[in-house]
């Protein structure tokens, strides 16, 4: 009787003990920005707006290019839908399978997804990195010990905070300083309907490295096909419709390639081959736009954004179909890159804090990185 006891006593010193820390870590939790427990805090604010959101007609998915380019607001009223964009920084294929399918379906339950493609979902060297910080985010990890803690999380602040209360820099320092910081940038810079609101121009010759390292020895990566293709079947098996999208892009972004136009001439007959194997809509809106409708090297300008919006939401009401009509890719030719022997090879951070082996040609090693001329 008496060990009976003692363990009762045990037990119930354990839970006040549970209850005394859980109660503690809701009102630390309260004073301080939350973690981020998705693969950034554009996708945590964008999760955020899903579950607020309800069904939809249309999903707009893809890299930020996509997320860019589509306006839900501009779109729904030309094509008379409900709509929202689940675009993310570096969603390309790697990403956007797990993206799409384990998240913003089951939140959105979409008719129709509109993918956007471009050069940069077929590039073999991105999206790796992408993937890696996707999985390993705390609310996607996979396996059972990662499933016991985002269940936890659901009703425990302890669990679901424990990354931003073990210590006091981040609970009141500077790493909470940066938490909220971020998390601002995100809600400052996307829109009612998820779109992407970043028009600060910035042409620098450090963004056009990093979007030819982005680029490098480019083909049509066949793992890059095969997801999308995987995505779209199960999209399909699920009764949602796909349209495919070869988007726009300037000419500074088309000569980044390492072979320029022939690099480029081989992405819309690439979508095109997929829409018809997997019998899906495709629509080419990669015309009508120039180097002035974009702040960088993919980004359309916020006027852009509108003029797109409303083309694609009319080719969308239509349903116009562009499969067959794309031109044969042009032949193969030797790489046209700089034949200087003085390029050195350097790391740099891109715009979404991922680090990229960029190769410079230009003999500045420190050329700066910034907005540009205007």
């Amino acid at each position: 009787m008496r060990r009976f006891r003692r363990s009762l006593l045990l037990i119930a010193g354990l839970l006040i003990a549970a209850l005394a820390s859980e109660g503690a870590a809701r009102v630390v939790a309260s004073s301080t920005p939350e973690a981020v427990r998705w693969y950034d805090e554009f996708a945590q604010h964008k999760i955020e707006q899903m579950d607020d959101l309800g069904d939809v007609d249309v999903v707009f998915a893809g890299t930020s290019m996509a997320w860019q380019a589509f306006v839900p607001s501009v779109f729904d009223e030309e094509a008379a839908t409900t709509s929202y964009n689940a675009g993310l920084n570096g969603g390309t294929p790697e990403v956007m399978q797990r993206w799409l399918l384990e998240e913003v379906i089951p939140r959105t339950r979409p008719d129709t997804v509109v993918w956007g493609l471009s050069s940069y979902d077929f590039a073999p060297g991105y999206g790796t990195q992408q993937r890696d910080v996707y999985d390993n985010a705390l609310a996607t990890r996979n396996g059972w010990l990662a499933s016991v803690e985002q269940q936890a999380s659901q009703w425990s602040v302890l669990v679901r905070e424990r990354t931003v209360l073990r210590s006091l820099n981040d609970i009141a320092g500077a790493r909470a300083d940066e938490r909220e910081a971020n998390r601002d940038d995100a809600v400052m810079h996307t829109g009612n309907g998820g779109e992407r609101l970043l028009f600060e121009r910035n042409v620098t010759p450090e963004v056009q490295l990093v979007t030819e390292a982005r680029l490098a020895d480019y083909r049509i990566d066949p793992d890059d096909r095969a997801l999308i293709v995987a995505t779209i079947e199960t999209l399909r098996t699920q009764g949602i419709e796909v349209v495919l999208v070869n988007l726009p892009v300037p000419d500074r972004f088309i000569d980044a390639h390492p072979r320029g136009l022939i690099d480029y001439r081989r992405v819309a007959p690439a979508v095109d081959e997929i829409a018809t194997e997997l019998d899906v809509r495709f629509l080419d809106l990669s015309g009508g736009f120039t180097d002035d409708d974009f702040v960088d090297f993919t980004h359309l300008i916020e006027r852009a954004t509108r003029t797109f919006s409303v083309v694609a939401a009319t080719a969308f009401a239509s349903d116009r179909d562009d499969r067959g009509t794309t031109e044969t890719p042009l032949e193969a030719a030797g790489a046209t890159g700089s034949e200087d022997t003085d390029c050195t090879t350097r790391t740099v951070i891109d715009e979404y804090g991922f680090e990229v082996e960029v190769i410079d040609c230009t003999g500045d090693p420190d050329t700066p990185s910034g907005g540009g001329p205007p």
